[in-house]
């Protein structure tokens, strides 16, 4: 059966937590803008469990990856992006374990912006985005630090 702790489960082994570049809708005469949108992903093999989260969540697209070598199993994605992934993230967040700080960011993020009601990006903004890409970028040796895991999950460890 889902319920928000397998999904928090889920998203810290198989998700990923972003703020993706994107394009901003065209209004009127105005020319489109460069925008941030935050992006909950899931890969997996399985297309079978990613129906079973969309169906509890009520939101989100399925889609096929390309395969990354002619062996490869045909992978699926789950996305859901945009400001309907707050009452997801709020859920989320107090369960996540290794992407809860991605969730935080990502929650403060959007609720920046509604308060901002303007499609301009600001230097906070970018703060914003740098920090996701910091904490995503977690392998040594790849213009990142290590993030290590929260202390609350090593001491359960050993």
């Amino acid at each position: 059966m889902m319920n928000w702790d397998y999904l928090a489960g889920f998203v810290d082994g198989e998700g990923s937590l972003s703020l993706n570049r994107g394009a901003a809708k065209r209004t009127g005469d105005r020319p489109r803008a460069l925008c941030f949108r935050p992006c909950l992903g899931i890969t997996n093999n399985n297309r079978q469990v990613l129906e079973l989260i969309q169906c509890f969540l009520r939101d989100g697209a399925i889609y096929r990856c390309e395969r990354s070598s002619v062996n490869a199993r045909v992978g699926w994605r789950f996305v859901i992006m945009g400001n309907r992934l707050l009452p997801v993230l709020r859920e989320l967040e107090p369960r996540l374990h290794i992407k809860q700080r991605q969730a935080e960011l990502l929650i403060a993020f959007i609720e920046r912006r509604k308060q901002l009601r303007t499609r301009r990006l600001t230097e906070t903004d970018y703060e914003f985005v740098r920090q996701c890409r910091a904490l995503n970028n977690r392998a040594p040796g790849h213009g990142a630090p290590h993030v290590p895991l929260p202390a609350r999950l090593q001491a359960t460890l050993w």
